[in-house]
């Protein structure tokens, strides 16, 4: 009777495993924004490299459109670019930005940020909206 018990208590626990798996929360993020910068560091008058990877985490078509912009050690904020067209991503496609920029001449010295914003709207259901925004940092060094 005991090994009974014990093969019933081993066969429940297995079972419960993916039951327990199924009742976690539904990931409701339309998308995955990551970004990284060439170099850690940049001359005033020289240029670094930015990249940003989108990728659609639904299974349904996402409207996205891009902001990229590099935040200063002053607070002063340039834009890179803003892609007037916005792009549909059908379910799991990605897609990657990079772009040179050059650090104006009178930039402040100290931590600066390459920032990539993305807007999405979801095609599928209520149109759900999402703002993402993801940001590498490099220093601005004499």
């Amino acid at each position: 009777m005991r090994r009974f018990l014990l093969r019933s208590l081993a066969v429940l626990a297995v079972l419960a495993v993916p039951a327990l798996a199924h009742a976690a929360p539904p990931n409701y993020d339309l998308l995955y924004v990551e970004t990284e910068v060439t170099w850690p560091t940049a001359n005033p008058g020289s240029a670094n490299e930015g990249g940003c990877f989108v990728l659609n985490t639904t299974h349904g078509d996402v409207r996205t459109r891009i902001e990229l912009q590099v935040e200063f050690a002053d607070g002063k904020v340039e834009r890179l670019t803003n892609t007037g067209v916005p792009m549909l991503l059908h379910p799991e496609d990605g897609f990657i930005v990079n772009v040179f920029f050059v650090v104006p001449e009178d930039a402040p010295l100290g931590p600066a940020r390459f920032i990539c914003a993305v807007s999405g709207v979801s095609l599928a259901g209520h149109g759900q909206i999402e703002r993402e925004a993801q940001s590498s940092s490099f220093d601005v060094v004499p």
